[in-house]
């Protein structure tokens, strides 16, 4: 079916690593991210964007803090990518980028879904 050949490009080769794919499209996204938010400091300011929503039913709040907050989008962006930046860097989680510690990768949930967030903001605010 055309659903099915939509993600054969996906398929992982035998010798690949699947934590280890996924590490580097977060890395990947990452280094997008920043360019993505640079692009952004003119439009998404405190003054324009006070909270981190994504259209008018979705508010998040920010989970860099002690204690999760609201904090304005573009700080949000930068303190998610600056947060998810640095676990991925973290030797301690993640000391080769040869591969993946099976006990790391229950960070790459989260990681993923703060990143997302981005996006719908970006989606409904900046389109």
């Amino acid at each position: 079916s055309d659903f099915d050949r939509l993600f054969e490009h996906l398929a992982f080769d035998e010798g690949l690593d699947p934590l280890l794919v996924q590490y580097e499209h977060l890395r990947q996204f990452l280094i997008e991210f920043n360019l993505l938010l640079a692009r952004l400091s003119d439009e998404c300011t405190p003054e324009t964007c006070p909270k981190m929503t994504a259209s008018n039913e979705w508010q998040y709040l920010c989970a860099a803090h002690r204690k999760t907050q609201d904090c304005a989008a573009i700080d949000y962006m930068t303190h998610t990518i600056d947060g998810s930046t640095a676990l991925l860097t973290n030797a301690k989680h993640f000391s080769s980028r040869g591969g993946v510690p099976p006990e790391s990768a229950k960070y790459f949930q989260s990681m993923a879904r703060r990143l997302y967030r981005i996006f719908a903001h970006v989606y409904y605010h900046h389109r």
